[in-house]
């Protein structure tokens, strides 16, 4: 019997994250490289200066390395976890300093055009749902983000915020709706 390529890719790298969690540096470093353009990704889609993307991607993977390496590591979506870690950087970084993502950062002129993700990112922006997603509070898009892009269940967001996933269930259904009325004033 013969395993299909996803298979073998998804045993490849489940036995690279578990090399990883063991110290081996090839292995984190094989996945740094197959990871990196993944999260500067992450960083382009949120309009992120080059050095501050640097900075959120180097202490993503200090927080992830951290974790792997107290054992309790297992994540179905590598890369997913990864760039949620970067976002989170990005996120703090900027309540600490009290900004918040502008609506006119929902134009495209920041996307490089020989960036092999420029066609999906084009495809994000600058539709009128990208803008209004944009002026929601950066905690509610960040949430509405985990739970509808990246899939994460409410109670899994909960663990991560201290909360009961009710509570995150009632923030995600208060942040549609924001949303929606958002959606509605900027079509």
């Amino acid at each position: 019997m013969t395993t299909s390529a996803p298979e073998t890719e998804k045993h490849r790298r489940t036995e690279l994250i578990r090399r990883a969690c063991n110290g081996d540096k090839d292995a984190i470093a094989t996945l740094y490289s197959e990871t990196l353009p993944y999260v500067h990704a992450v960083c382009r889609r949120r309009a992120v200066p080059q050095h501050e993307a640097d900075d959120a991607i180097a202490e993503g993977w200090y927080r992830v390395l951290r974790r792997m390496r107290r054992g309790d590591f297992e994540v179905s979506n590598f890369e997913a976890y990864l760039g949620r870690a970067v976002q989170n950087v990005l996120y703090e970084s900027w309540r600490s300093s009290q900004r918040v993502f502008p609506a006119e950062m929902a134009h495209t002129d920041w996307i490089d055009p020989h960036d092999p993700h420029a066609e999906l990112l084009n495809q994000l922006a600058p539709e009128p749902i990208t803008i209004a997603f944009s002026q929601l509070p950066l905690d509610r898009r960040e949430l509405l983000h985990a739970t509808i892009i990246e899939g994460r269940t409410y109670a899994d967001v909960a663990r991560e915020e201290g909360t009961t996933s009710g509570a995150m269930a009632n923030r995600a259904m208060r942040a549609r709706q924001r949303l929606a009325d958002l959606y509605a004033t900027s079509a």
